[in-house]
């Protein structure tokens, strides 16, 4: 224990317990002394062994009478008296100890919050739609990204297929592309998906099958490609060139893109037999 004049403090707690006759003097320091009640009580009060009067708790310090604890950082407390500290609200944070007045101060970034008493810049951190180092800048999650919970998490990717073209997302809003046509990962519009392979149409859609005798390998725009002379297909929304087969021998056709078999007529010195709809070298007869 530690004695000022009259007054014992713990020096734990710095709370000061009054002899009798003596009362506590709240000063604007934590340092509280007593002071005597009438001034011609002094003499001989310095031998006096009597009962002691804890003081009450001082600004910036809490709990019972005689039992204080300086409020933690992320709390203040104004008043004398064993109230609660005071926490600091969502959104600001305190680094000071025993703090006497609301020195809370406000997260410094947009798009950033802090639970209640927070206790350092960090706790700071960036809400949900928006990613960035806690205590430090947030930046909105562009289009074709979200983010469902605060923190430095980085924003997630709408999947290859989807889009989305909210900026700050908090919710997955990515939405499926267009029949027939797929976009990468973190698509941020409706054109960025294009017509599959064996479709054709503008970016974004509608998308219309390749139709027979023809075939479109790659994804995108282009315009389906046509069997080549003397093939034929009857597939729709052809991938590849393989789907065009030859005609049988000894047979082609007038035109590219031919559908069916059909379009496969017999080449100059040859004949469709009847029997076998099958297509033979003519004969010549001599007369």
């Amino acid at each position: 224990m530690v004695l000022f004049g009259l007054c014992t403090y713990s020096e734990l707690n710095l709370s000061p317990s009054c002899l009798y006759s003596w009362s506590c003097n709240h000063d604007i320091t934590k340092d509280l002394s007593c002071v005597p009640l009438m001034a011609e009580q002094i003499a001989g009060l310095t031998t006096y062994n009597g009962p002691q009067t804890p003081c009450p708790c001082i600004a910036g310090w809490t709990g019972p009478d005689g039992g204080c604890a300086q409020c933690v950082s992320g709390k203040y407390k104004n008043a004398t008296g064993d109230a609660t500290c005071t926490n600091c609200v969502a959104g600001q944070y305190s680094t000071a100890v025993g703090a006497t007045t609301n020195v809370c101060k406000g997260c410094l970034f947009q798009f950033s919050d802090s639970p209640e008493a927070s206790d350092e810049q960090t706790d700071c951190t960036c809400k949900a739609g928006s990613t960035g180092p806690d205590g430090g800048l947030c930046i909105q999650c562009v289009a074709g990204k979200y983010k469902i919970a605060p923190g430095d998490a980085a924003c997630t990717n709408c999947i290859a297929g989807q889009y989305s073209t909210t900026i700050g997302a908090t919710a997955d809003v990515c939405e499926g592309c267009p029949t027939s046509t797929f976009g990468p990962e973190a698509s941020d519009e409706q054109v960025d998906c294009t017509c599959e392979a064996g479709y054709t149409g503008p970016n974004g859609g509608p998308c219309a099958a390749c139709e027979g005798g023809s075939y479109k390998a790659l994804q995108g725009s282009s315009s389906c490609n046509a069997c080549g002379m003397d093939t034929y297909s009857n597939i729709s929304a052809a991938t590849s060139e393989t789907s065009c087969k030859s005609c049988p021998p000894g047979e082609k056709t007038d035109f590219a893109g031919a559908t069916s078999l059909d379009d496969c007529n017999c080449i100059e010195g040859y004949s469709r037999d009847c029997a076998s709809n099958v297509c033979t070298v003519l004969h010549v007869h001599d007369t």
